[in-house]
């Protein structure tokens, strides 16, 4: 009875040990990421159909992340955002809303529109030139539109002093 009872166990112990082999062990519909891959935090905000904070491994692009969150919605401005931008961690992305009538990026008063202007359109602002300029469009797309002109001292570059020399051209 014993040796029944030892070969019996020594069965079972062989039918488990096969059936969890790592070549026979199968999770479905689990996501696979790269051990060594490091995984990246990004606030979705803005014309996106599900803004949320999402995990992501490093080196993903916008575009990814966007169909992740469900897409767009149809009221979002993609000429404003780099689809191509390679994510990194803890970032704050707002896809802008489409801005009614904006048929051009200067108000009636002629002011430059820092949430539309290019870079072109800003280097025409004193003290602006195309570093700066490009420093303002990155910012915006990553950060969304400006709600004030005072949140154009957010861009690195961008200091009291320019801001003096520039309130008085620009707009929101």
């Amino acid at each position: 009875m014993k040796k029944y009872l030892m070969v019996l166990i020594i069965l079972l112990f062989m039918s488990l040990n096969i059936s969890c082999n790592e070549e026979n062990f199968i999770v479905s519909n689990a996501p696979t990421y790269n051990e060594t891959s490091k995984m990246l935090l990004i606030d979705l905000k803005g014309a996106i159909r599900l803004p949320n904070v999402y995990s992501v491994e490093e080196g993903t692009i916008l575009n990814e992340l966007i169909n992740l969150a469900g897409g767009l919605e149809a009221n979002a401005d993609v000429s404003k955002i780099n689809l191509a931008f390679v994510l990194s961690e803890n970032q704050m992305i707002t896809i802008p809303y489409k801005i009614e009538n904006e048929s051009n990026n200067n108000d009636s008063s002629g002011l430059i529109n820092i949430n539309t202007a290019s870079v072109n359109e800003l280097c025409t602002l004193p003290g602006i030139g195309t570093s700066k300029a490009n420093n303002i469009v990155n910012y915006r797309n990553s950060n969304g539109y400006f709600i004030t002109i005072e949140d154009i001292k957010k861009v690195s570059g961008i200091g009291e002093e320019l801001f003096n020399k520039i309130k008085a051209y620009i707009c929101v």
